[in-house]
């Protein structure tokens, strides 16, 4: 397995289109790409990425390209309106550490019948010190290799209800829609990976039976943990693979084992393309409203199959 995630500097829109077959083989085997300064025009950004992406046979192809600066955290919770991490009396998280609150862990669009397949973000504007709002991606491809035995096992015969990782549905939506297999093969490579998107995702049909808090991103996590035993050795596998020792929290900052994650310390032009299909991605706060936009690109979308 190569290594998770691969940085690029010095390119340019035109030598990277040029040699597309190269980075998306690329994009295949790192799972993300960052191209340092790159600066695309607006229309070059979606072309870019869907020159390096590959897809299998039951791809819907369509994208989504829009501005973002996560100001939808802002409208959702009146509390976070002077989210600065440098003025204490208004940070959401440590005042020694800028970088210390984070996002929930969450797979983009998982809760649909056939979610997103890569991402995209071009950060055209970035007024904030280097190492603060960073992205941090999780390789669940690598993750299912380091589970024992015990846990590969359990994830085989269960699925994932992503129906409360972040996204409003429509009420009319089917809830079934958000019930994924544990392990997903991936379309194009077959290869499996865990398929997860952070603490309100549990087994499915577990939340009803326990009635658990499923708003309530860490409280959720636990207490499906301690109603089933199998998930509560999952649970702990998974905090300790992702160095924070085994211990149940509610809060997941800190996430340290290079062995799973990537992180990008963002600068203004920088993009970076993922695979939206094996990892998972959260970022951290540390800047005002403005201070960090980029564009977001959503492309594709394909079904979840079971790996095995």
């Amino acid at each position: 397995m190569k290594e998770f995630g691969k940085t690029y500097k010095g390119l340019s829109v035109h030598s990277i289109m040029r040699n597309a077959d190269l980075y998306a083989q690329d994009l295949l085997d790192h799972k993300a790409l960052v191209f340092r300064g790159l600066h695309p025009k607006d229309q070059e950004f979606p072309e870019l990425a869907k020159a390096i992406s590959l897809f299998g046979p039951e791809v819907e192809m369509g994208f989504n390209c829009h501005e973002q600066d996560h100001n939808n955290m802002f409208d959702m919770n009146p509390e976070f309106s002077a989210w600065d991490s440098r003025d204490p009396e208004t940070m959401l998280h440590d005042p020694k550490n800028p970088s210390s609150f984070e996002a929930g862990w969450h797979c983009d669009q998982a809760p649909q019948k056939k979610p997103t397949s890569v991402v995209g973000m071009y950060m055209h504007t970035f007024q904030i010190p280097k190492g603060v709002g960073n992205t941090v991606l999780m390789d669940l491809e690598r993750i299912w290799h380091l589970f024992d035995k015990q846990n590969q096992k359990y994830l085989k015969t269960i699925s994932f209800d992503h129906r409360y990782s972040g996204y409003q549905l429509p009420p009319d939506s089917d809830p079934t829609d958000g019930f994924h297999p544990a392990v997903r093969a991936h379309p194009v490579t077959s290869a499996p990976a865990l398929y997860w998107s952070g603490g309100c995702c549990v087994p499915a049909g577990l939340n009803e039976e326990y009635e658990l808090e499923m708003d309530n991103y860490g409280t959720c996590f636990t207490a499906a943990a301690r109603a089933d035993k199998d998930f509560e050795h999952f649970a702990e596998t998974m905090m300790t693979l992702m160095g924070r020792g085994p211990e149940l929290v509610e809060k997941w900052a800190g996430i340290t084992n290079p062995e799973v994650v990537f992180t990008q310390e963002w600068e203004e032009g920088d993009v970076m393309i993922w695979d939206n299909r094996n990892t998972v991605h959260t970022f951290h706060g540390g800047w005002r409203l403005g201070e960090r936009v980029f564009r977001k690109l959503e492309l594709g979308c394909e079904p979840v199959k079971a790996a095995f």
